[in-house]
């Protein structure tokens, strides 16, 4: 039969698991924003450029630029 020291024990294992599981909901719900952030802002270049080439923008400098992967590089 558990005695009121073990029982105690667990509860206390118990809240601490729960605290550190939600701590970690939090930090990967943060790093979710933080990625759907960066998507945003490449899915609105990309729709500019395609515009731009509708609206006969293209150019030899625009390829060139376009063909430089640093330009693709998101931090």
């Amino acid at each position: 039969m558990p005695t009121p020291a073990l029982a105690a024990e667990f509860v206390h294992a118990y809240e601490a698991e729960l605290r550190e599981l939600r701590e970690l909901e939090w930090s990967v719900s943060e790093e979710r924003r933080g990625t759907l952030t960066r998507l945003d802002e490449v899915e609105r270049r990309l729709k500019r450029v395609l515009r731009a080439i509708e609206d006969g923008a293209w150019s030899p400098s625009l390829q060139t630029r376009l063909g430089e992967p640093e330009h693709f590089r998101f931090t």
